[in-house]
């Protein structure tokens, strides 16, 4: 009885401490066009901070290059473009990607290409 007990309470705070990614978009975020995305890109450098508590810097060159460095020793580079009402990656390491950009306040949100979280990114 007691194992069972034991093992119960262990499956609970398993399971709690599991969250899952934000999928959708604030209420009352944005989506902005291909031309304010390079405005607020191009020459800029955001934190970004995704779910699972790391944080990223992206640095955004103003002839299309992006630099990318995590908490957790991560670099990439590449290059960055915009198509359409996109912002696009084509990262070394990464790999290619797009999202749009949305904004709700100060905080730019975009839905990350390799899992579908939509994490906050905020000017430096």
């Amino acid at each position: 009885m007691k194992l069972c007990l034991v093992s119960a309470l262990l499956s609970a705070t398993i399971v709690s401490a599991q969250t899952a990614l934000p999928t959708e978009y604030p209420e009352g975020a944005v989506a902005l066009n291909g031309d304010v995305i390079r405005e607020q890109l191009a020459g800029k450098t955001y934190t970004v901070k995704p779910s699972d508590g790391t944080t990223w810097r992206l640095d955004f060159k103003a002839d299309g290059y992006v630099f990318l460095d995590t908490s957790r020793g991560y670099r990439d580079s590449g290059k960055w473009r915009i198509d359409v009402n996109n912002w696009c990656t084509e990262m070394q390491k990464t790999g290619p990607g797009c999202s749009e950009l949305r904004r709700k306040g100060d905080v730019f949100y975009y839905r990350r290409t390799s899992n579908g979280e939509v994490v906050p990114m905020t000017l430096r």
